[in-house]
């Protein structure tokens, strides 16, 4: 396996930071936030599932472009 193209990878680093912050977001950052914040009116099922199209959407970007750099 050859090591990607600078810009690759940094397309790459970049959709994985992404992914990692969308995934962290969903819904472990309210709960820590506790309070008002983790109350179940405020985490709704269609705010998860906007983190969630958001989590999934950077990690395929990054699984294509990791293929692509392959």
């Amino acid at each position: 396996m050859h090591k990607p193209a600078p810009e690759m990878q940094s397309c790459i680093d970049e959709c994985l930071q992404c992914y990692q912050t969308c995934l962290g977001m969903s819904t472990s950052h309210c709960l820590k936030l506790g309070g008002a914040h983790a109350a179940p009116e405020h985490i709704q099922p269609e705010r998860i599932g906007d983190m969630d199209d958001c989590v999934q959407a950077c990690r395929s970007c990054a699984d294509s472009c990791q293929k692509m750099a392959a």
